[in-house]
């Protein structure tokens, strides 16, 4: 995987104002664990371990799901109590100090964190209407003067 070889390399670029969409990424190589895939370790940007939805609950989650702003961050802006979500998953990242906004699928779960200009969803939002193109809007807005 090309998300697989910089961090093989040693090598971590200095991101611009970021949004990562792509799942993989998300779950595995920003948290230090392992849980998928198990034998790839994470780049350690955000703390903690990746695992599977806790509980008894059907994996993946295919679902919409409502978000619950857990801090007012520049990502969400916009965006109401009653935003919902387009889901597919079956690992999250802990909820932790970076978490953003999180949902309910048995137990809370992290749905987005941040951390400096790196800013990530495990939702997808160019499935999520409304919502989803206010994330990406407000995305896009975050790069205003900023260079390649």
């Amino acid at each position: 995987s090309i998300f697989w070889a910089p961090a093989k390399w040693g090598f971590v670029p200095p991101y611009p104002p970021f949004l990562l969409v792509n799942r993989a990424f998300f779950r595995a190589r920003l948290a230090g664990g392992r849980a998928s895939p198990p034998h790839h370790r994470g780049l350690g940007v955000l703390d903690g371990e990746v695992g599977l939805l806790a509980g008894d609950v059907k994996r993946p989650q295919m679902q919409w799901n409502r978000l619950d702003h857990i801090e007012d961050h520049p990502l969400l802006a916009g965006l109401t109590q009653e935003s919902w979500t387009y889901f597919v998953h079956s690992y999250a990242a802990p909820v932790g100090p970076n978490t953003v906004a999180t949902c309910r699928y048995g137990s809370e779960v992290c749905a987005a964190v941040a951390s400096g200009n790196l800013w990530a969803c495990q939702f997808h939002p160019e499935k999520s209407g409304r919502v989803g193109l206010q994330v990406l809007a407000n995305f896009v807005g975050s790069l205003a003067g900023v260079s390649a």
